[in-house]
């Protein structure tokens, strides 16, 4: 690819970046007016803090979700890279999400049967998965 499409490429993912802030912005505005029009016509008091709660709802916390995976995405570009895989980076990238989908499939269908069993189960579940990590920490060490 020449280096002038590769600069049509990047304006058009700064193009698209400034689409979906504006979308984000016009979101958050329709979610923050709704939210207030149904509070006060419930009868609650609409406060600043109130108003912050929700705004760290919608800003921060999808922020955070995203921060995991854009490591791995870094994670997962560098092992292809190391592999010599390259040429190869799409199906790679393809694979890893198709196991990601199972991974997440498996995670929430066991996630749903432990929150069934209750609070202790979900405790116990864990405390069993930290000992797991722990265990596969330790020995990463040695």
């Amino acid at each position: 690819m020449s280096e002038k499409e590769m600069e049509q490429l990047r304006l058009r993912a700064r193009k698209l970046d400034r689409i979906a802030i504006a979308v984000s912005a016009a979101a958050f505005v329709v979610l923050v007016s709704a939210t207030v029009r149904l509070a006060v016509a419930a009868g609650e008091k609409v406060t600043t803090s109130n108003l912050a709660s929700l705004a760290g709802g919608v800003f921060l916390l999808p922020l955070l979700l995203a921060v995991p995976g854009c490591i791995l995405s870094l994670w997962q570009n560098a092992l292809i890279d190391r592999q010599g895989q390259k040429a190869h980076r799409a199906e790679a990238m393809s694979a890893f999400h198709m196991a990601s989908s199972l991974f997440e499939l498996v995670f929430l269908t066991g996630s749903s049967a432990i929150a069934a069993l209750g609070p202790a189960a979900c405790f116990g579940a864990v405390g069993v998965l930290l000992a797991a990590l722990g265990a596969a920490a330790r020995r990463g060490e040695e």
